[in-house]
């Protein structure tokens, strides 16, 4: 069965300029780069918001 998503909102950063904290020491890493190493998925429009969804 597939997951349902609630959309809550949007950045107010564009998706290349989205950073978070990976580990206890406080290294941050990009949204773009984490798709990339994680899944191997390149995302086109960086320019574009995220979507906040939960």
């Amino acid at each position: 069965m597939r997951r349902k998503y609630r959309i809550s909102g949007l950045t107010s950063q564009a998706t290349r300029e989205l950073t978070f904290p990976v580990d206890e020491r406080g290294t941050m890493k990009s949204v773009v780069e984490y798709f990339y190493e994680t899944y191997g998925f390149s995302i086109q429009h960086t320019q574009w918001p995220c979507l906040q969804v939960g």
